[in-house]
């Protein structure tokens, strides 16, 4: 009866937690939604459609000409921008008027003005008006633009839109028709940026309580809870996070485009500069088996840092553009590939020839490859948290840091690299506390682990090295089993050495004059300086790329909190549960070395990459990053001698911090990326 009566009162308490997220939740919601959202919808906007045909000009305009240009538009309008061409390439001071009126009525709708005070040729000229005039569906206006105290003898002209726009009606100055329509950008608003905002965040509520009643309140076990958690959090980043908006990821999509035309065309033999490229009968260029239309834009325009709730919308309304065949071509997506073997990117390389095979369009088939190589790192990590008898939570938290899903939502090979990892501290551990008798078919299993982690980054193999935890009186043959360990990690190195020979062992590029690892040999002194300075300078740089404040294309700069907050959590997560098998010293030691070997080799990499000129100039390796030390992470917080504590929740308290954290990540980056 007393066991009942604390069952029942264990499980109101779980109860009371629903309440409670949700006024969490709605307090962080509407905090963020009115500092961030209304703000933007109030006050800023995106351009909506430009167009880039500037091949002819209109009359020339001064002081008192009218400029009339009738248009439709069936979506709000924040402002007007068009593109000033001037005569005499400088126009000191004046201003230009632009009004909207109703096509039918002649009604001002709305005004706008802009200075011309030292303008330059080609110059945007935006007219952003008071309050944005709100979607009319089928409505019919007029520009009217009137220059306006221009110095005596001033004249310039704007540019007429030769190709699509707006209005097929010619433009006219005091009613002369010229021989095109104006060409108008629209600026657009951020009408449905709230709609979205709270989708999104209405999202985040749902997994919330989903999440909490299945860990928390039935009791999932901790890796069917990581797997549902890392699930939904991947679905979130992705949506965030939109194609080619992190590190290198349109060559990494390049490459495994590349790779995956050799099952539609087998006759491609060498890889060129360029992923898939070739020639039409014009000599144009056009990116092979792309299912887009020709001249479309839809991927191509993702080849900036920058990117908004425009770029979301885009997404969207060409989701269903164009479902094509293997035979279509496109003359716009033009990617550089570079030589990086199919192995690193076997997931992507699957999703990518899948959705070709059935016809996706492009936006589809960009997505779905993102799709497998996240499902890729989720697998391999929700097995590396099953197997590692010790220290589970550790491993969640690892595989949840911002910046480690971040990664796994894209074409990225720190995916594999990543996944690998925790994978293979999983199962070493596996074999080393838990399982009774290990057979060299065990060791076997780690064999394609390392050819991943050897053809995606190279320098993580070393986490193989904790295979000589494995006790060798586990195995029949002792003697066996340490001559296969070495074996491995000898293969291993021999692998990583015959893939990194060029950057390792060369005499260095003479046009770029980059160090090569003889510095270590020739001038050890100045290489550790070197690696000294960098640390120095640079070492808050790389604790936030490491737990997460810098995403996207390192531009996306959510709080400091967060990266403190990951931090403490990691630390906690590495404390061993009760009951949980410890590791040993010399368990300790060796994830310590290999640690110490994988951050090295990190360093010794970015010394390959880094001129001379650069270091003289900064004094700092070139493009070092936080997140290529993230697979040392785990190895390093299992080296500490922690203690037992007493209580059993550790893994999922760990965890349920990790989605927290998360979710509050997830809609700082939202409010960052869709109000700029």
């Amino acid at each position: 009866m007393a066991r009942r009566r604390r069952t029942k009162s264990a499980t109101g308490k779980s109860w009371l937690g629903f309440p409670i997220i949700i006024l969490l939740w709605a307090a962080l919601a509407f905090t963020m939604f009115y500092i961030h959202i209304v703000p933007a919808v109030d006050e800023n906007y995106y351009r909506a459609t430009p167009d880039e045909s500037k091949s002819e000009i209109c009359d020339t305009l001064s002081n008192n000409s009218i400029l009339n240009q009738p248009f439709s538009y069936d979506k709000g309008i924040r402002g007007i921008s068009v593109v000033l061409h001037t005569r005499d390439n400088f126009i000191e001071h004046g201003r230009l008027e632009l009004t909207i009126l109703d096509a039918q009525t002649q009604n001002v709708l709305r005004q706008a003005t802009v200075s011309l005070s030292n303008i330059s040729e080609n110059t945007a000229l935006d007219f952003v008006f008071p309050r944005a005039l709100p979607a009319t569906p089928g409505a019919q206006y007029l520009i009217e633009i009137v220059p306006m105290d221009l110095a005596p003898g001033t004249i310039f002209s704007l540019f007429l839109a030769s190709g699509e726009n707006f209005s097929a009606e010619a433009s006219t100055i005091n009613s002369v028709a010229q021989d095109a329509p104006l060409g108008i950008t629209v600026l657009g608003t951020f009408d449905g940026l709230p709609v979205f905002y709270w989708i999104f965040a209405g999202a985040i509520l749902l997994l919330a309580l989903l999440i909490y009643g299945l860990v928390f309140v039935r009791g999932l076990q901790l890796h069917h809870a990581f797997l549902l958690i890392a699930g939904s959090l991947g679905a979130l980043y992705m949506a965030v996070f939109l194609p080619f908006a992190t590190p290198d990821e349109s060559i990494h999509f390049g490459n495994a485009y590349y790779h995956s035309s050799f099952i539609f065309d087998s006759t491609q033999k060498g890889l060129s500069s360029y992923a898939t490229t070739k020639t039409d009968v014009d000599g144009n260029a056009y990116f092979y088996n792309l299912p887009a239309r020709k001249g479309d834009d839809i991927i191509s325009d993702f080849g900036t840092k920058v990117f908004s709730f425009r770029d979301a919308v885009f997404l969207q309304e060409h989701f269903s553009d164009y479902p094509g065949t293997t035979s279509q071509t496109d003359a716009s997506m033009y990617m550089q590939a570079s030589a990086i073997s199919p192995i690193a990117y076997l997931p992507a390389l699957l999703g990518l020839t899948l959705g070709r095979l059935v016809g996706m369009s492009a936006v589809q088939l960009v997505l779905f490859g993102r799709l497998f190589n996240f499902l890729f790192y989720l697998f391999l990590c929700y097995f590396g948290v099953k197997l590692i008898p010790s220290h589970k939570q550790l491993l969640c938290v690892t595989a949840l840091l911002p910046i480690a899903l971040q990664q796994s939502v894209s074409y990225s090979y720190d995916t594999m690299a990543m996944g690998l990892t925790l994978f293979c501290i999983g199962y070493i551990l596996h074999l080393a506390l838990e399982k009774e008798r290990v057979s060299l078919l065990d060791l076997l299993i780690l064999i394609p682990c390392g050819i991943g982690l050897i053809f995606a980054k190279g320098i993580y193999f070393l986490v193989l090295l904790l295979c000589f935890v494995i006790p060798n009186n586990k195995f029949q043959k002792p003697h066996v089993a340490l001559l296969g360990k070495i074996g491995l990690c000898v293969l291993a190195l021999i692998g990583f050495i015959s893939f990194y020979a060029m950057s390792i062992f060369g005499t260095g590029d003479v046009m770029s004059k980059k160090f090569t690892i003889d510095l270590l040999f020739t001038a050890p002194g100045e290489a550790l300086w070197m690696f000294w300075q960098t640390i120095i300078a640079q070492g808050d740089t790389l604790f936030y790329t490491l737990f997460g404040k810098s995403l996207g294309w390192l531009d996306i700069n959510v709080s400091a909190l967060y990266a403190i907050a990951f931090l403490l959590l990691t630390l906690y997560a590495a404390i061993p549960a009760q009951n949980s098998p410890l590791l040993t010293r010399t368990m300790r030691r060796l994830c310590g070395f290999a640690a110490f070997l994988i951050c090295f080799s990190v360093l010794i990499v970015s010394l390959t990459w880094t001129a001379h000129t650069y270091y003289e100039t900064n004094q700092v390796l070139w493009g070092l990053q936080g997140r290529y030390f993230l697979p040392a992470l785990p190895l390093v917080m299992l080296a500490i001698p922690w203690k037992q504590v007493s209580k059993e929740s550790i893994g999922n308290g760990a965890l349920g911090a990790a989605f927290t954290l998360n979710c509050m990540v997830l809609l700082s980056a939202f409010c960052i990326c869709f109000t700029r």
